[in-house]
C-alpha cells in the first residue's frame, strides 16, 4: 500500500509547519461594540429644562438634541457614555456603558421625562458630573460633553466659570453642543400660552460667546448645532477622541491568532516521524 506524502516524508512537513507557527499567522477579529473594551468615557449633560421646549429647532431643541445624541452614539465606539440630566436639579439618566443600544433606549424616554422643580442650574450639573467621573470604579481618561441651548442667567455665569476651571484642574475637557438659535424662540407652555415675564414673552436665545468661552477655559471645544456632521467632527472627532492620545492609540486593531492550528500539525508530524522510525526499526 504507498504511503501519502506526510507519512513518507513528516520531517520535512514539520520543518515547514514549525516555520510557519513561528512567523505567526493570523486573521483580523472583529467584537461587538458591547464587547468592545472602552478607551475613555464621555458623560453627557443634557439640558432639559423648559426652554428646552422652545420650536426654533425642529421639531423643537430638545428633541433634536436626542436626534444629535444618536448620531453621537453612531461615532463614538471607543467610549463608555452616560446621561446626566438636569433643570434644577441634576440626575443621573443613562449610566455609563460601552453599550449604544442601552443609551438609545434610554433616549426614547426622554420626552417624557418630567422633572419635580422648574428651573436651569447649570452648575450645578456640571459639578455633579464632575463627581460621578470622580466615583467611577474603572478610572478611565473622561470628558464632558454639555448639550444645552446656552440660555443662561448673567448671575450664573462666575460660577460656570469656577466649574469650568475645576473641570480642567481635575483633568476633565469640557465640550459643548449648543442647541438652538441666537434669534432665539418664545417658550411656550402649555394651553397654547407663553411664558412672560413682566408682560413680556420671554424668548429663549442661544449664548454661543458664554459657551465657547467656557469651553475654552476648560480645554475642550464648543460648536452649535449644524445640519451636517461638521459639529460632531469639531466636538468628537476632532475634539474628544483627540484628547487622550495614549488612549487612541491603544485602540488597536485585534487579532484571532492561528499558530497553534499549524503548530499542532507539526506535533503530529513529529509523532508519526517517531512512529515510522520505530516501525522501521521492529
Amino acid at each position: 500500500m504507498a504511503q501519502t506524502a506526510v507519512t513518507a516524508n513528516p520531517v520535512g512537513y514539520c520543518v515547514v509547519l514549525f516555520a510557519i507557527s513561528l512567523a505567526g499567522p493570523r486573521i483580523p477579529q472583529t467584537q461587538p461594540d458591547d464587547l468592545r473594551p472602552a478607551q475613555f468615557d464621555v458623560l453627557v449633560v443634557l439640558d432639559i429644562s423648559r426652554s428646552m421646549q422652545a420650536t426654533d429647532l425642529a421639531p423643537n431643541r430638545l428633541q433634536r438634541a436626542a436626534l444629535e445624541m444618536h448620531e453621537f452614539l453612531s461615532i463614538a465606539q471607543s467610549s463608555r457614555v452616560g446621561i446626566v440630566v438636569y433643570g434644577a436639579r441634576p440626575h443621573l439618566f443613562a449610566p455609563l456603558t460601552n453599550d449604544a443600544n442601552a443609551v438609545r433606549f434610554y433616549l426614547q424616554h426622554l420626552e417624557t421625562l418630567v422633572l419635580p422643580t422648574h428651573g436651569t442650574d447649570h452648575a450645578a450639573a456640571l459639578d455633579f458630573a464632575q463627581q460621578e467621573l470622580a466615583a467611577r470604579e474603572q478610572a478611565l481618561p473622561a470628558a464632558v460633553l454639555w448639550i444645552t441651548d446656552g440660555d443662561i442667567p448673567a448671575d450664573q455665569h462666575t460660577t460656570l466659570q469656577t466649574r469650568a476651571q475645576a473641570l480642567k484642574a481635575a483633568g476633565i475637557p469640557l465640550y459643548s453642543l449648543g442647541v438652538g438659535t441666537e434669534d432665539g424662540e418664545a417658550i411656550s407652555l402649555p394651553g397654547g400660552k407663553w411664558l412672560e415675564h413682566e408682560g413680556q414673552a420671554v424668548r429663549s436665545r442661544r449664548d454661543s460667546a458664554l459657551l465657547q468661552s467656557l469651553t475654552a477655559q476648560a480645554g475642550g471645544a464648543y460648536s452649535a448645532v449644524k445640519d451636517d456632521a461638521s459639529d460632531w467632527q469639531t466636538l468628537y472627532t476632532n475634539g474628544i477622541a483627540q484628547a487622550f492620545p495614549a488612549a487612541a492609540a491603544s485602540d488597536t486593531q485585534q487579532w484571532r491568532e492561528l499558530y497553534v492550528w499549524t503548530l499542532l500539525l507539526g506535533m503530529m508530524c513529529v509523532w508519526l516521524a517517531i512512529r515510522g522510525r520505530k516501525n522501521e526499526e521492529a
